[in-house]
């Protein structure tokens, strides 16, 4: 199964308490993360990554990062699949009436036997794991955000249901904002829903929504792009 829409980057969002740590050492599993279709935490001894989300798990402190990285750069053989994908799956087609811990420990307890299924993970819930620490000159760029100063924007990644469904119908939307926030395009994914809006009902008026999201979209304040491709290429060529 190939990946789709050519995703070839993965994120990494976490406290900015983190930045130094993991630019210095390693991005290292920092703790169980609980998805937030609040069905069951990931093993603890992997990193979790997503394609969609980084920055609603960057939102545990008034500072947050999200880490890049090129899937290319990762071992493949040590990517993994969120558990909650699997979870769901089977929980779907569940004929047995098994309860939710069981199903559970089921996955946890046999997850190398799906490991191959890491790409369909990624391309039906946007989130994966990966079984290793991850050397910080693959990172290639990394994303601070100060929330404190983008209050508009805090709302609008928070907490977002993070499942199969949920997957198909907003996935887009949170990867055009993992865009912006990296710069790689210039207009918040807010403006074109609320034009489409606008399509949909001519007889109310969406100008106010769609100049505020406008003026957001031109403001960088309070988010800081850093690009490590450069050095790395300079570190590696001295070693």
């Amino acid at each position: 199964m190939k990946l789709e829409n050519k995703i070839m980057k993965l994120y990494y969002g976490t406290s900015y308490n983190h930045f130094i740590e993991i630019l210095v050492n390693k991005l290292k599993p920092l703790g169980e993360t609980k998805s937030n279709c609040n069905q069951h935490p990931n093993k603890n001894n992997m990193v979790y990554l997503t394609t969609t989300y980084p920055f609603t798990f960057s939102f545990n402190e008034e500072k947050g990062a999200v880490f890049e990285i090129d899937l290319l750069s990762l071992d493949h053989n040590l990517l993994y699949l969120d558990i909650n994908f699997i979870w769901s799956v089977i929980k779907e087609n569940n004929k047995h009436d098994l309860s939710n811990d069981t199903i559970f420990k089921t996955v946890e307890e046999n997850i190398k036997d799906f490991q191959h299924y890491w790409v369909h993970s990624i391309n039906s819930l946007s989130t994966c794991l990966y079984d290793d620490m991850i050397d910080p000159l693959i990172i290639e760029r990394c994303c601070i955000i100060d929330w404190k100063k983008r209050i508009s924007l805090q709302m609008e990644i928070l907490d977002p249901i993070i499942n199969v469904v949920n997957h198909s119908v907003m996935c887009d939307h949170y990867q055009e904002m993992v865009q912006w926030f990296f710069g790689d395009i210039q207009e918040l994914p807010q403006v074109k829903r609320i034009r489409e809006n606008q399509e949909m009902f001519p007889d109310k008026d969406f100008q106010h929504e769609i100049d505020y999201w406008n003026l957001q979209s031109k403001s960088r304040l309070g988010i800081d792009v850093m690009n490590f491709k450069n050095n790395h290429k300079k570190t590696l060529d001295n070693q």
